[in-house]
């Protein structure tokens, strides 16, 4: 068995934040990765990983949008993903010239959204695994289940993401 089929059946056994956290700790002795947890803003189970790339983790500006639009409380998730890919809100990168703070975007076969991450040092990825833990990892030390396929992304600014989330709740709530 691989690490990334690990790591999904990890997801499958409906444990909270914490205790993946430790799991993943404890795989380091089968599969050796350089996985790490970190500490963010906000409630580890009450944001993913889009949440988290733009930054709207813990934030009350986030919140607020999302409570203003009920009843349909429109959430960064993949609608929102493929709303900044239509609306050209996201500008791709061709691999090899992403640097620090850009996206990294995993795709399935369909080339459908699964997972974004934030790049750092070198090959290393910072990520929210759903309402799991948050990781720092290398590009492809993640569940098996966010696909084989990457593709790279200018980053977005807090203040010009939260607009464009303003905008995309505006329209959603339509």
């Amino acid at each position: 068995m691989s690490l990334r089929i690990s790591l999904d059946e990890l997801e499958l056994r409906g444990i909270n934040a914490f205790e993946h956290i430790e799991a993943v700790e404890d795989l380091k002795a089968q599969f050796n990765h350089s996985i790490k947890s970190f500490k963010g803003r906000g409630w580890l189970p009450t944001y993913t990983c889009l949440v988290y790339a733009m930054g709207f983790n813990g934030d009350a500006t986030y919140s607020a949008v999302m409570k203003k639009a009920s009843p349909r409380e429109p959430f960064a998730g993949k609608d929102f993903f493929d709303w900044l890919v239509i609306n050209k809100h996201l500008i791709q990168i061709e691999d090899g010239s992403q640097s620090v703070g850009d996206f990294i975007v995993y795709l399935n076969p369909r080339n459908e959204f699964k997972h974004i991450g934030i790049l750092s040092d070198g090959q290393r990825v910072k990520s929210k695994w759903g309402q799991l833990g948050l990781y720092d990892h290398e590009v492809f030390e993640v569940p098996a289940s966010y696909g084989d396929h990457v593709k790279y992304f200018e980053s977005i600014k807090y203040d010009v993401a939260i607009t464009i989330f303003k905008q995309f709740a505006a329209e959603a709530a339509v």
